[in-house]
């Protein structure tokens, strides 16, 4: 390795400090990002699962066979039916949604 790796090792007298999070919009692939406050929490009505369950393996499988049905009616609707993309694509944001909220 180079000398200066040196200066990363755990006895090293040098400090490094984490990077500082960006306070304004930053572009990634050219879309403007916004590092901010998490999403909002689901409500009660728009779980897909239950988030209470003492297992939540079974809720997270649950929700992976949704995420695949999801995906793929999506694609079939790109496809066949491009009327029906819109609820398509709230149904596959909702599960994505609950997938975050379950993790």
């Amino acid at each position: 390795p180079p000398p200066q790796w040196r200066l990363f090792q755990p006895d090293s007298e040098v400090l490094v400090t984490p990077p500082r999070p960006p306070k304004n919009e930053v572009f990634v692939f050219g879309e403007p990002q916004r590092f901010g406050p998490k999403p909002m929490p689901l409500d009660a009505d728009e779980w897909l699962c239950n988030p209470e369950a003492p297992e939540l393996t079974n809720e997270l499988e649950k929700l992976q066979e949704m995420l695949q049905s999801a995906s793929l009616e999506l694609l079939d609707g790109f496809c066949s039916d491009p009327g029906e993309v819109p609820s398509r694509l709230r149904h596959f944001s909702n599960v994505l949604k609950n997938l975050s909220g379950l993790l």
